[in-house]
């Protein structure tokens, strides 16, 4: 086992990817992750973020300084236990002496290397003839597409060609070997987790990093996973494809798991649902109001805007905690504008879900009904069951009557999940249709439904 540190004096202290500033009291540590306790009545913490400037220390004395990925979230009636896989060196090693610390430094560093390679015979197996593989590929495609376009004009289409004659069988091999890997990983004992992923992220990240989508996803450059050019990669709306053919084709095989899919299939969910409703309420020689939580990119409303004369009737209201991403999604709502002639009222919205949590509990005034429709395509993914049934209390309160409070989730179907956490750092929490009807507010009617792929779930409650 990894050396631990516990303690009831041992504080922590971090800012989350939104900014706000939070403590915990310490209850386990090793020298990969830490688990503590958060005390705090709004959201301080989601699934898959980057903390910042986390501190951690037992009196005058600092255990870690640095950054670390939010791995796990248990809510419970007082508080939030997080536990956080660290990012950064345990200690400087610059602070180290000739000595009794020196000597234990390096007993701990081969302790540590000991239990990094007493693995599982069947984990390391998959993990290194993966390796092999992907190392012994991308070398042979690179040699063969320098050979065949050595005396071709060197253009687009003969890049194509070249890509589009080996893809096939690629792709079905990685497939097996990421099927097999799922496998493997799926019997490991959580608490050995750590030292499993390290080694898989070692022998691997260097022949899956060069996707953009890999990258992107294991770096979080916003401070979360599912970003809004993550979420283009998944939607395959970005321009960002690779610098290579083997690239490219790893690009490929990433975004189109079955929760990428399933992500394509909520934003054709959300712009099939955008019309009805617009047609609802216009029906009734009204504007109809639409607020987008955590909206991302937007996607759905960029293609309403593209496709369907209603949105011209329609008063959207997206909001989100990030000011690149509206920046961004502001660019490409105007984009859309200009380009389809049509002309939609759009609001943007700087807002974090602390605050929105806020207005749950804010009982000094009555909240009156603004919307038609209140969405909410990604955050219920990172959050616990506590913060999403506040959520969908709140949306249910903003709309009118009529309305309609719309969220989606992935299901524990995911057939990639240990895939995206040992590789990607990239963690959901998983519900089902009985987790999504729990979430409604009490006495009202909600409905769930599944895609095709069986791995998104859709929550939306009518209201009288």
């Amino acid at each position: 086992m990894e050396q631990t540190v516990t303690g009831i004096d041992s504080v922590v202290s971090f800012r989350n990817s939104q900014g706000a500033r939070g403590r915990g009291t310490l209850v386990h540590i090793t020298r990969s992750m830490a688990v503590f306790e958060v005390y705090n009545p709004f959201s301080v913490v989601q699934l898959s973020e980057v903390m910042q400037e986390i501190l951690i220390s037992r009196g005058e004395r600092v255990i870690y300084r640095g950054k670390g990925v939010v791995t796990s979230i248990v809510t419970t009636g007082l508080m939030t236990i997080v536990s956080a896989t660290f990012t950064d060196a345990w200690s400087d090693p610059g602070a180290l002496r000739p000595g009794k610390s020196l000597e234990t430094e390096i007993q701990d560093f081969i302790h540590g290397w000991e239990k990094g390679h007493d693995l599982s015979p069947s984990y390391q197996l998959v993990v290194n003839k993966m390796g092999t593989f992907f190392s012994e590929i991308s070398r042979w495609i690179e040699e063969v597409e320098v050979a065949l376009l050595e005396d071709s004009k060197h253009n687009q289409v003969s890049e194509e060609s070249f890509r589009g004659s080996i893809e096939r069988p690629v792709i079905g091999k990685v497939g097996e070997f990421f099927r097999l890997f799922e496998s493997e990983a799926r019997k490991i004992p959580p608490e050995e987790v750590p030292v499993y992923k390290a080694f898989a992220r070692r022998e691997l990240h260097p022949f899956i990093l060069c996707a953009p989508f890999a990258h992107r996803t294991y770096s979080k450059p916003l401070g979360y996973a599912g970003d809004y050019e993550m979420v283009n990669m998944m939607l395959q709306e970005s321009t960002s494809r690779g610098n290579n053919t083997y690239a490219r084709i790893f690009q490929d095989i990433q975004t189109n798991v079955a929760a990428c899919a399933a992500h394509r299939n909520r934003i054709d969910f959300l712009q099939n649902h955008l019309a009805e409703e617009a047609n609802r309420v216009q029906d009734e020689m009204r504007t109809c109001n639409i607020l987008n939580v955590g909206c991302g990119p937007a996607v759905e409303v960029q293609r309403f805007i593209r496709e369907n004369d209603a949105c011209e009737e329609c008063v959207f209201t997206l909001m989100d905690f990030n000011e690149e991403t509206l920046e961004y999604t502001s660019g490409r709502i105007e984009e859309a504008i200009r380009e389809s002639g049509r002309q939609p009222m759009i609001k943007f919205i700087q807002r974090s879900i602390d605050e929105l949590l806020k207005d749950v509990h804010d009982q000094k005034e009555e909240i009156v009904p603004t919307y038609d429709v209140v969405y909410c395509a990604g955050l219920f993914d990172y959050f616990p069951d506590n913060v999403c049934r506040n959520l969908v209390s709140l949306y249910y309160r903003w709309v009118k009557p009529g309305g309609l409070p719309m969220a989606t989730n992935v299901t524990p179907t995911n057939p990639d999940r240990c895939t995206m956490e040992h590789l990607l750092e990239w963690y959901l929490i998983y519900r089902d249709e009985e987790n999504m009807l729990s979430l409604a507010p009490s006495g009202s009617s909600p409905k769930v439904e599944t895609d095709e792929t069986g791995v998104n779930v859709f929550l939306s409650i009518r209201k009288p």
